[in-house]
């Protein structure tokens, strides 16, 4: 009597064949998440070692019209990532925020100073890196210090 069907070895190997094509895929996903893990981090250190800082805040003016400097110096690290712009972050008493972004980026261990006018008195400020990676995507460092801003 002859038996009708798969033999052994085909099946044997139609299971090893499955068995590449599912670790292919898994090892792709893997692969993926850890690539957007590192790269996260890569970018975290690359703030730190940036250590981009406001360093004094001034303004002038009257009740609607406010002109206010802030003087922000970056630190020694050199980076992996590109410095593409600096946002200085002006903190009023009332809790609000005025951004101004500036494509006035420091070298290491240089003092920039950004002028703007603002419509009421800055109580603080800050000033955070926006750092370009690889593939050209913007990533904005997170405020590691305010300053308080007084009159000139």
């Amino acid at each position: 009597m002859q038996k009708k069907g798969v033999s052994e070895v085909v099946t044997t190997i139609l299971f090893v064949l499955l068995s590449i094509v599912v670790v292919v895929i898994v090892g792709a996903f893997i692969r993926t998440q850890l690539s957007g893990t590192t790269s996260q981090a890569g970018l975290s250190k690359a703030c730190l070692d940036l250590n981009l800082e406001a360093v004094s805040c001034k303004y002038t003016g009257n009740a609607t019209n406010y002109s206010a400097s802030s003087n922000y110096r970056r630190g020694g690290q050199k980076l992996d990532f590109e410095l593409r712009s600096v946002s200085i972050i002006f903190e009023f008493a009332d809790g609000t925020t005025t951004v101004s972004k500036t494509n006035n980026v420091p070298d290491v261990l240089e003092t920039k100073k950004e002028t703007v006018t603002l419509t009421a008195m800055p109580a603080k400020v800050s000033a955070v890196g926006i750092l370009i990676n690889s593939a050209g995507k913007e990533y904005a460092c997170e405020v590691f210090s305010k300053i308080n801003c007084e009159a000139a």
